[in-house]
């Protein structure tokens, strides 16, 4: 996934928080939520984001089976 930024800023937006979130159903709950990356850009940096073949940012594990 590729993502230009820049157009967001504008003079009232100092910095942008973004996730990546993963969802699942399993039979014990109806929604489970997990997140696999963030990253926090302020304004003058590099806003050209490119997350192929990243690895997560936080290590998560399933308890059964469910999440594939």
């Amino acid at each position: 996934m590729d993502m230009n930024l820049n157009p967001l800023f504008d003079w009232n937006v100092k910095q942008l928080f973004l996730y990546l979130i993963a969802e699942y159903v399993t039979p014990a709950n109806s929604l489970n939520q997990v997140i696999l990356w963030d990253k926090i850009i302020k304004r003058g940096e590099n806003a050209n984001i490119n997350i192929r073949d990243l690895a997560t940012k936080y290590y998560f594990w399933d308890d059964g089976e469910h999440l594939r």
